[in-house]
């Protein structure tokens, strides 16, 4: 079921990544102009076409969670509905996070500051998801559905930690100081 379940919500979130991908390229070249507010503009524009692109495809997953797995053929009914729970809740609301995760994770690639997104793969995968989904899974019993949960939440901190980092200063100085040197 989680196999499955995490095929449907990978392809869900192909368009989510090749959003991204166009942040970072666009955020590259304007960066490399040093064009300090179009980087700006295309990292929103970014993210509301990602949040935007990301609803869609989460709500029609949501509706037609059963229907999808249908069409991997499962054993049997137990699987189909540890799939549909694997649906509800890691492609959900979740994703707008992952979403906003990813869309400053490629803008801090596209500017130069790799080690953001190195930092929030290493925050939503080994800080947030392992310990959460543990707790919730082992320590408050919940199982299967807490490391669904915790992989659900996973995403949280490091979509705040872009969001601090597109919103600070510090990256336009950076840039400002490495043109003027």
């Amino acid at each position: 079921a989680s196999g499955i379940g995490l095929k449907v919500n990978t392809f869900a979130g192909m368009p989510c990544w090749a959003i991204g991908q166009a942040v970072t390229a666009i955020a590259g070249q304007n960066i490399g102009a040093n064009h300090l507010e179009r980087v700006q503009r295309t990292t929103k524009a970014g993210l509301y076409l990602n949040l935007l692109v990301t609803s869609i495809l989460a709500i029609l997953v949501q509706i037609w969670a059963e229907p999808i797995l249908l069409l991997f053929d499962p054993a049997n009914a137990e699987v189909i509905a540890a799939g549909v729970l694997y649906l509800r809740i890691c492609c959900g609301i979740n994703s707008l996070i992952y979403a906003t995760m990813y869309t400053f994770d490629s803008f801090s690639i596209g500017i130069g500051s790799a080690n953001l997104a190195m930092i929030n793969a290493f925050l939503d995968a080994v800080i947030v998801r392992l310990p959460v989904s543990w707790l919730l899974a082992f320590a408050f019993g919940l199982g299967y559905p807490g490391v669904l949960i915790g992989q659900a939440l996973s995403p949280v901190l490091p979509a705040i930690v872009g969001l601090i980092f597109f919103r600070s200063k510090g990256w336009k100085k950076k840039q400002r100081n490495s043109k003027e040197g």
